[in-house]
């Protein structure tokens, strides 16, 4: 992929950092709290939500992407959490992995080298995301 290519420990990470996602900031919290899952994911959306509305405040471009690379990263996270319900948390991070990983071998496959090809590419994304349980 446009990023560099996508292997084993990448797509682990980004299981396990998904997984964190919601067993901390989800599950853990609302048990900590004695909150009900819907007002947790509300709390963090509003948190989120924060840091994208004043994320600019940050000087520095390079560390401006990387935060808004993982507030955005949590919110498509967790709106796909709860569009597919709490129980389904698992399932649903593993979509998102086969999507990685499915988008890795279309890129460097029938598009490598033909970056003039990306608009197809994200065409394949939005059809490969259509056609599972995304």
């Amino acid at each position: 992929m446009a990023i560099c290519g996508v292997n084993d420990e990448m797509v682990e990470g980004a299981r396990m950092f998904k997984e964190g996602l919601i067993e901390h900031g989800i599950l853990k919290r609302a048990k900590e709290k004695n909150q009900t899952i819907d007002a947790t994911l509300e709390h963090e959306f509003q948190e989120l939500d924060l840091m994208l509305n004043t994320v600019n405040r940050i000087d520095d471009p390079n560390i401006k992407e990387l935060i808004l690379g993982l507030t955005h990263e949590a919110k498509a996270t967790y709106n796909l959490i709860q569009k597919h319900g709490i129980q389904n948390y698992k399932t649903t991070v593993n979509e998102i992995v086969s999507m990685y990983k499915a988008m890795d071998v279309q890129f460097y496959g029938p598009l490598e080298g033909k970056l003039e090809n990306m608009d197809k590419f994200m065409d394949w994304i939005s059809q490969y995301a259509k056609n599972t349980k995304l």
